[in-house]
């Protein structure tokens, strides 16, 4: 199976971290908001009976998820008796010697952890050491669980092997990623342009292919993905605190028109089916992002524009299902119609 595939249930339980970095997407790190050790239980067991299958691993994201460890424990324990993945990802602040590195995975390991994610950049070293960073990634190793360690950078060509250590860098998967201007780091001079990068929204598209990151937020809004748009995407599925239907949110999700595109298509293909229906929609230069996930909130942050988007594809779905289905040499009648937009 594809890495990029199925669909994760990433619970973000707090917004508070121990680091301040400038190009954080989320810099609300003094908020009270927390999701709750029962919240998360009860909306684990809620989809997991409701729609076995659906979900293939339930992650934890932030903020920083080791400051409510026993929290992260406890579900990963419950996601693993239903034979769901574990993943998280830290900065490793916590990390202060090899032996608590050691101690504390092992813990989450023996809980279902799979897959640790960490950070190592110049703005993440300003606040977490590199040796705990090091001592994190070296446990993680040492006890079988996959790696993925991330560099957030103004300048392309950095690298997180340069800062973590070739010996490591080569035992785990490393990211490089350029800044997006979102967040604490809005106004930076954060665009494809500057970095010199290709602007093709024929070639941009949501980076999850083939499943969703669903994202519970600590205030229990679901979104469906952590990227940089997760605290300015009006696309809201649903809340969990404000009754709304666990098992109809994350349907909707997975039926949803507007992501099928984006998933499967591309933006280029998004603007084509929207303008048919509103030509004069003003749409971002995408030479001012960052790449994809930065356009994606660059589009979707202007709730007027993402509310005429909507209804225009809601105009655009049946004309799409009949192309799909001559495509297919299919009658449309044997698609099944997505649900929502």
């Amino acid at each position: 199976m594809r890495p990029d595939s199925g669909n994760a249930l990433v619970f973000k339980p707090t917004r508070a971290c121990p680091a301040r970095c400038d190009f954080c997407c989320d810099p609300r790190e003094a908020s009270r908001e927390r999701l709750r050790r029962t919240e998360m239980l009860a909306l684990l067991e809620r989809l997991t009976e409701a729609v076995p299958g659906l979900i293939r691993t339930v992650g934890f994201t932030g903020g920083e998820p080791f400051l409510v460890f026993a929290d992260v424990q406890a579900v990963l324990e419950r996601a693993a008796e239903s034979g769901l993945g574990g993943a998280v990802v830290s900065s490793s602040h916590w990390a202060k010697s090899a032996a608590e590195a050691r101690q504390r995975l092992s813990a989450l390991a023996q809980a279902g952890l799979q897959r640790y994610s960490t950070s190592c950049d110049p703005e993440h070293l300003r606040f977490v050491p590199l040796e705990r960073i090091r001592h994190a990634v070296t446990a993680a190793l040492d006890l079988g669980l996959a790696v993925t360690v991330t560099g957030t950078f103004a300048d392309p060509g950095a690298s997180v092997a340069s800062l973590l250590g070739e010996d490591l860098a080569a035992q785990v998967a490393c990211e490089d990623k350029l800044i997006a201007p979102f967040g604490r780091a809005t106004g930076q001079a954060a665009t494809a342009r500057r970095y010199g990068l290709p602007t093709d929204p024929a070639a941009w598209g949501c980076y999850r292919r083939l499943g969703h990151d669903i994202l519970v937020q600590p205030n229990g809004d679901v979104l469906p993905c952590c990227a940089t748009n997760n605290t300015i995407n009006p696309l809201v599925f649903g809340n969990i605190r404000a009754g709304d239907d666990p098992t109809e949110i994350v349907q909707a999700i997975t039926r949803s028109f507007l992501l099928r595109v984006l998933k499967f298509e591309s933006f280029a293909t998004l603007r084509a089916l929207v303008t048919a229906h509103a030509p004069n929609l003003d749409w971002p230069d995408p030479a001012h992002a960052s790449g994809p996930c930065g356009y994606c909130a660059e589009v979707f942050g202007d709730v007027e524009r993402a509310t005429v988007i909507l209804e225009a594809l809601a105009q655009a779905q049946p004309a799409y299902r009949q192309q799909l289905a001559r495509q297919a040499g299919l009658s449309e009648a044997t698609l099944s119609a997505p649900a929502e937009l």
